[in-house]
């Protein structure tokens, strides 16, 4: 099973107003999170790397591990256990994984926490369209994918800003702490508003074909 055939097994369609529209919004800051710490790291690396005493050029690591972080496990969870039960275990296992990494006292406690960050947002990446797909009629889909598009879009723009001035004023600890709350609340929506399928599909996992496309992409990332 892919994340696709989650589709089918969710499709309820949300009303029309207001409360229907706060579950797009739920996506869309979810891709704005992790769009955003694919960038804020970047201006942020001096002052780690002060902090932990290891010179900016080691701390490449920071942001491949974190583009690395595997996605493929998305559609078999989501049909395995429900796509809201694993989309708020995604928001979680982000949270988390901010907190630890503002925790982190050496670069490898904070390698390992920034790698399970991206985790939960490669999860929160691959199951979002599934959610919008399962939620809205498709005539729909197109504007709300638009606008949903504009906040990964946005990670990029703000991210450098975000992770310089938060580096300056007060720590770079905090470009990892602001996920929390953020991360929380989208949580809470999502628990309340997101689809989940009414009976999970018993699928086998996909082992070799897990093996054969991470190996790929760790090779593209790290090749």
């Amino acid at each position: 099973m892919t994340a696709e055939t989650s589709v089918t097994a969710t499709t309820r369609f949300a009303p029309a107003g207001e409360m229907s529209m706060l579950l797009p919004a739920t996506v869309a800051c979810g891709v704005f999170m992790t769009s955003l710490d694919q960038n804020v790291v970047v201006t942020a690396l001096p002052g780690i790397g002060e902090s932990l005493a290891r010179p900016p050029s080691q701390l490449g690591l920071l942001i491949t591990v974190y583009v690395a972080s595997l996605i493929i496990l998305g559609g078999w969870a989501a049909d395995r256990f429900g796509l809201r039960n694993v989309y708020c275990f995604a928001l979680l296992v982000f949270a988390s994984a901010s907190a630890l990494c503002g925790l982190s006292e050496n670069i490898w406690m904070l390698v390992a926490s920034r790698a399970l960050q991206g985790f939960g947002g490669a999860l929160m990446g691959t199951l979002g369209q599934v959610v919008i797909l399962s939620s809205f009629p498709r005539d729909r889909t197109l504007k709300i994918n638009m606008y949903i598009s504009l906040a990964g879009q946005s990670g990029p723009l703000v991210g450098p800003l975000v992770g310089g001035t938060l580096t300056t004023y007060v720590s770079w600890r905090w470009i990892f702490y602001i996920n929390i709350p953020i991360a929380l609340i989208a949580a809470l929506l999502a628990a309340s508003l997101f689809p989940s399928a009414t009976k999970p599909v018993r699928t086998p996992f996909d082992f070799p074909g897990f093996l054969l496309v991470g190996s790929g992409m760790a090779l593209l990332v790290f090749g």
